[in-house]
């Protein structure tokens, strides 16, 4: 319950309009009508012309709460703060909003390192669509839920796996596996394993590991990688280029290939999507 203003009786603190208290703290005319509402500033208003005058302290608490509120507390968490909270209380209020802020800001650094690698790997389409370099194979973690394209035979455990997974994004992406089978008898494969894939590093940020479902790919030194696009006619790409690199280089995979999504385009057409595919290489 708001208290009444008892602190200057004989009105001894100088006052001051809203207009120019509005313009020191930075706020509008209205944002400071808005606290007096919930009874969070008190001014003087003078009765034949309603012209409201706000002294030091009201300059004060306007001051606080609108730093209550830049800390995101809502307008009823500041009237209850400024008005019927003790120490205590606002201690605990301040621990609920630093847990809250720091997750939003775990969930901001996962954001911003997927649109950093997003940006990385676009630019790079140009240089390596089609083509061939061997590199680093950064690591991945998959969750397989579809075979060949068939995503709707799963029972309830793996729907719960695949929405846990789905709430990862924009972390998360399309990831297929091509077996190393057709690779190492240079046949084009003919089926193919999917599902969701992220890198290594957000999989520590969230907490994921290798379980009876999900695959961990590690990473290795040397890997084939190239960058491929197909349109929705192709569920697997071409991988000749790829089978004719391995056969014309004697060079020897340690496991299946794997991809993970870039970006897709042009959906209301025949869309294409663009992906990363590795082969993990013996070194």
């Amino acid at each position: 319950m708001a208290v009444t203003k008892k602190y200057d009786e004989d009105g001894k603190y100088p006052k001051g309009d809203i207009n120019k208290v509005a313009r020191m703290l930075n706020m509008s005319d209205e944002g400071i009508r808005i606290y007096q509402k919930k009874g969070l500033v008190f001014p003087a208003i003078k009765a034949e012309s309603r012209i409201r005058s706000f002294d030091i302290m009201d300059f004060t608490m306007l001051l606080y709460s609108r730093s209550y509120r830049k800390c995101d507390f809502s307008l009823v968490e500041v009237e209850t703060i400024v008005n019927d909270c003790n120490i205590e209380q606002i201690r605990r209020m301040y621990e609920e909003k630093k847990l809250e802020k720091e997750n939003e800001i775990h969930q901001a650094q996962l954001i911003l390192r997927h649109i950093h690698d997003t940006i990385e790997s676009i630019n790079r389409i140009p240089e390596l669509l089609g083509k061939i370099e061997i590199s680093n194979f950064p690591g991945l973690f998959r969750l397989e839920f579809m075979y060949s394209g068939d995503v709707w035979n799963l029972d309830s455990e793996m729907v719960s796996n695949v929405s846990e997974w789905a709430g990862y994004a924009p972390c998360t992406a399309i990831s297929t596996r091509y077996s190393i089978v057709d690779l190492l008898t240079g046949t084009q494969p003919d089926s193919s394993t999917s599902g969701l894939g992220m890198y290594t590093w957000f999989a520590e940020m969230m907490h994921v590991e290798e379980n009876d479902h999900v695959q961990y790919v590690p990473p290795c030194d040397k890997a084939i990688h190239t960058i491929l696009a197909a349109d929705n006619t192709q569920l697997i790409p071409d991988m000749k280029v790829l089978i004719d690199y391995l056969r014309d280089n004697s060079l020897q995979p340690i496991t299946d290939a794997v991809t993970l999504g870039i970006v897709s385009t042009n959906y209301d057409t025949t869309f294409t999507r663009y992906f990363h595919l590795w082969i993990p290489l013996y070194e």
